[in-house]
């Protein structure tokens, strides 16, 4: 194959035993659908990077049914499949049942939207996964690797063996238990050296530490290091044939960071000559975050010759001003080009860059109000979602169009944000303040009855252990 043909070869094939690994994509076998092979997968695939297997493919919601199964359990399938997204390959598969079904439409709310998401998420991480698996054919370093690779000195490194790093910047802490009351709790160790920003819930967490954590359904342990930087595509991205003009930066809370995107042409072999690297960086110094994206070096086939960069920016508050090239940024709330906007409901600063020369330099500068500010990344995220969820529920029971005052007031602050910026923090105090008050305000919903009280009410508790 690599004598007889212009593009890269592959193979995907069975165990074959030790030495196997140097062919690239390797199948585990014939897995039974069950919580306990889930439970394993992320262990043996982590441990696999030991006699430098990095690259297994599990068949994703396992193969065959236990005896005496006949339906599949959709939160497993889920689960399984968002562990996916954090695998070296992604790919369902199944023996010939045709009670074995993986197909996403088979499945109603909130499995449809938690599995769709998950395959979008894989899309969008493809420029993250790529650089990384360049890294993996330079340093031999996997993609998936047991945490004592990087924290050999930490005894937790070793015991909690099923959480692993994937790539250098993030780390998964995979699911594999069922959840109780819509809810799975998750125990997990993160490393001293900096603090990690877990994503679905915006909450920033102090390394070094042990947490328990809890994730909904359309929710997933995923632990990005402070200031980190993940180029990705856009939620628009419907296949990888070619790399897009456009790309997303993706900037989290808590530090400065620097990150050099890897490109080639995706299927020849002529990549160690003809390959190209972006370097961004992100430096914070007070009430200032200055982003550089220097020019793309080197080139490929096919290459985009211009570029068009969108930088979300996690955590973040409504900026001062914006400065692109020592040009002043408008803000806009619609995402256009040459312009910036909020998003109220990820708590999170976007900046639509105008399409550019790959091989021009440009630096943003960004500057917030003087002052330490108002924390925003202790859940905020969470607890917006958290009552939107309940704010819809109470609409659905029998309760006519009321809504306490103090429960529409602080549910539609995460649109407020977005229409009135210049009262950012006065919104997010706002919010603090009544988000106490709304058991009480619930309990004053008589016509739901007491049963649908509790329920709403342990929804919006979230104080988890941080």
């Amino acid at each position: 194959m690599q004598r007889n043909r212009e593009t890269r070869p592959l193979l995907y094939h069975r165990w074959g035993g030790m030495g196997n690994h140097r062919y690239q994509i390797g199948f585990s076998g014939d897995t039974f659908i069950s919580w306990n092979s889930l439970e394993y997968q992320p262990y043996f695939t982590n441990t696999a990077s030991n006699v430098l297997y990095t690259y297994w493919s599990h068949d994703i919601g396992g193969h065959q049914m236990n005896h005496g199964d006949s339906t599949m359990d959709p939160e497993l399938y889920t689960r399984w499949l968002q562990y996916g997204v954090f695998s070296p390959i992604l790919r369902t598969h199944s023996t010939k049942n045709g009670n074995i079904k993986k197909e996403f439409w088979n499945y109603k709310e909130p499995y449809f939207s938690a599995l769709t998401n998950a395959i979008r998420l894989r899309y969008t991480l493809v420029p993250y996964i790529y650089t990384m698996s360049r890294k993996t054919n330079t340093d031999a370093i996997a993609l998936c690797r047991p945490m004592y690779y990087d924290y050999a000195t930490d005894n937790r490194a070793y015991s909690f063996n099923r959480q692993y790093m994937f790539g250098d910047n993030m780390l998964i802490s995979p699911i594999g238990t069922p959840s109780k009351d819509g809810y799975s709790k998750v125990k997990v160790w993160l490393p001293s050296g900096n603090d990690w920003f877990e994503w679905h819930t915006g909450t920033l967490l102090k390394g070094g530490s042990e947490y328990e954590r809890d994730f909904s359904i359309d929710e997933y342990p995923i632990y990005v290091k402070a200031g980190s930087i993940i180029p990705m595509y856009d939620e628009k991205v419907n296949d990888l044939d070619q790399n897009p003009d456009n790309l997303t930066l993706a900037i989290y809370p808590g530090g400065s960071g620097a990150f050099d995107i890897y490109e080639d042409n995706g299927n020849d072999k002529i990549f160690e000559k003809y390959h190209a690297v972006t370097k961004v960086r992100s430096n914070m110094s007070g009430n200032e975050t200055l982003i550089t994206i220097s020019p793309t070096e080197g080139t490929y086939k096919d290459k985009p010759l211009k570029r068009r960069y969108n930088l979300k920016l996690y955590g973040s508050a409504i900026p001062v001003n914006i400065l692109v090239n020592g040009t002043l940024l408008p803000l806009n709330r619609y995402t256009t080009p040459g312009s910036w906007n909020y998003n109220g409901k990820e708590l999170s600063l976007n900046i639509a860059l105008p399409q550019v020369d790959a091989k021009k330099a440009i630096q943003i500068k960004i500057s917030y109000k003087k002052g330490k500010g108002i924390d925003i990344n202790s859940g905020l995220v969470e607890k917006f979602k958290r009552l939107s969820e309940v704010a819809s529920e109470l609409k659905s029971l029998d309760n006519g169009i009321y809504l306490p005052e103090v429960l529409g007031k602080t549910e539609e602050t995460n649109r407020s944000l977005e229409y009135y910026p210049e009262k950012f923090e006065s919104l997010i105090e706002r919010f603090n303040e009544n988000y106490k008050k709304l058991p009480e305000a619930i309990k004053g919903i008589k016509s739901i009855g007491d049963s649908n009280q509790s329920k709403l009410i342990k929804r919006l508790q979230y104080e988890q252990v941080n």
